[in-house]
């Protein structure tokens, strides 16, 4: 079995339930709507669940002591999805604005990927519209939008047809952040449902900055179908590839190329770490990503450990501290300055936010 090196527990940051909606008016709460931070074990007091539902909590998006998020509930029969607003230290959702008014019906309203501006004025998300009952065998429409923070029904579409980059266009949105107050980050690409109509397939095309108020496009240089990106410490972008998972690159500020971050991986490995996510946590790379112990080779032969984490990586160095390990941890995001995380963990049905405490 491989040691983790320098096996320090990193504190998890709280994930907030931001659910975007087509409306200004907000979605009153029910009284079911969960409450946090509770430890899952009362004898481990480091690791907090933040949310308990049992549908679906994902896109953690944190700005200043709020935490938005993507919520889909379990009872709704239309799959709308809604933004929710929650504390960053945990607590009630104090805020919640969902499609449609918050009123079902047959067509697929899902908000998706909200992100608050540094300035906290706007809210970008990604909407989702498709009819439920064609759900499993037709391709949904994605559409990217920014709006006030206070008024939803005031969003501004991005305009696919401003990016030229293959005949059909871009039709789906990942990974969308903001660079400054002004400029939404996203990875651009197209998708739609699988064969078996259970899930999305989405084919990365590039990095693109949106200059909202302008409403200019741009293509950012030296990245190659990436997955995940966050900001680099000197300015510039680390990212992952998708067709070389194992290796964070980095185009620095001002350059027209990438480079590899160079790390060792035998740390923690014995084949290179598979990641999906990234974020810069205080100057390091905090990473999602799926290891691999091979197992004896002598009887009982034992199978290989495949384990999924969350690590914040030493670059240059076989050094990695576990923030994380257990089941599969979707999207992880850095609260600067706390040495905190946020995380969106897979459950059985769906995923819920839970929060990491340094030891």
């Amino acid at each position: 079995m491989k040691n983790y090196i320098a096996r320090r527990l990193l504190p998890l940051g709280i994930l907030v339930i931001v659910v975007a909606c087509d409306h200004t008016e907000s979605f009153n709460l029910p009284t079911r709507e969960p409450l946090g931070p509770f430890p899952p074990d009362p004898g481990n007091s480091f690791v907090t669940r933040l949310t308990f539902n049992t549908g679906d909590d994902r896109n953690p998006s944190v700005h200043g002591s709020t935490l938005v998020f993507s919520r889909f509930d379990a009872v709704r029969f239309d799959r709308d999805r809604c933004i929710a607003f929650m504390p960053v230290e945990g607590g009630r959702i104090f805020r919640m604005e969902c499609p449609n008014g918050g009123r079902p019906d047959l067509v697929v309203n899902a908000w998706l990927n909200p992100a608050i501006s540094p300035d906290g004025a706007r809210i970008s998300f990604v909407a989702e519209e498709s009819n439920a009952r064609l759900l499993q065998n037709q391709p949904a429409k994605r559409q990217l939008f920014v709006a006030p923070i206070d008024s939803l029904d005031r969003a501004i579409a991005f305009n696919p047809s401003a990016i030229r980059v293959t005949r059909g266009g871009i039709n789906d949105f990942r990974e969308v952040v903001w660079v400054d107050s002004t400029t939404v980050r996203f990875i651009g690409g197209t998708g739609g449902f699988n064969a078996l109509g259970r899930d999305t397939i989405f084919s990365p095309l590039g990095l693109f900055d949106w200059e909202v108020n302008s409403g200019s496009v741009t293509l950012v240089s030296g990245i190659l179908n990436p997955i995940a990106h966050t900001i680099a410490p000197d300015g510039g972008i680390w990212f992952i590839r998708a067709a070389d998972s194992s290796t964070i690159h980095h185009v620095p500020l001002g350059a027209v190329t990438s480079v590899p971050v160079p790390f060792d991986w035998s740390g923690v490995s014995d084949v290179p770490g598979v990641m999906w996510d990234i974020d810069n946590l205080d100057g390091l790379p905090l990473v999602a990503v799926r290891t691999e112990v091979k197992g004896g080779d002598t009887p009982p032969f034992d199978a290989n450990i495949v384990e999924n984490h969350v690590f914040l990586l030493h670059p240059g160095t076989a050094v990695a501290d576990l923030v994380w390990v257990g089941a599969t941890p979707r999207s992880v995001v850095a609260i600067p300055g706390q040495q905190a995380v946020v995380a969106e963990i897979q459950q059985t049905t769906g995923a819920n936010l839970f929060m990491l405490l340094k030891r």
